[in-house]
């Protein structure tokens, strides 16, 4: 009787420790998902902030196609520099758009900070650029 009762009590552990394994595993799976779903939810809004960016500069871009049309030889070398430079900065903008969407949860912390630096890094090289523009057309 008294093997009986210590081979109940052995299940009864081996069970708990098993089924206490099994809620680890469902929680650990939970919280992992809830990242891919944060981290989703944050490339997302980075890539449409990437996009909006892009945009303005496609608009300046243009802008500057128009302004050339009819700029004196000097002005004409000046829009062609920064027309150059938008170009640059755009191609930067859009590499750092392809490493997030291509990240994955071992690289996303290190992606969305290289990319936050690039977007930060062409955003002021677009408002510079602008200015100079600007500037020149007074």
């Amino acid at each position: 009787m008294k093997t009986i009762s210590k081979l109940s009590i052995l299940l009864i552990i081996i069970s708990a420790v098993v089924l206490s394994s099994c809620n680890f595993e469902n929680e650990k799976g939970r919280e992992t998902s809830e990242m891919e779903e944060e981290r989703a939810e944050k490339r997302d809004e980075l890539l449409a902030r990437y996009e909006n960016l892009k945009n303005e500069i496609d608009a300046r871009i243009a802008e500057i196609d128009r302004r050339m049309e009819g700029a004196t030889a000097e002005a004409r070398e000046k829009l062609e520099d920064a027309r150059e430079e938008l170009l640059n900065e755009r191609s930067e903008l859009e590499e750092a758009m392809d490493d997030l969407r291509e990240a994955s949860n071992d690289t996303w912390d290190d992606v969305s900070t290289a990319a936050e630096n690039t977007y930060a890094s062409v955003r002021d090289g677009f408002q510079r650029t602008i200015q100079d523009i600007e500037q020149w057309f007074e």
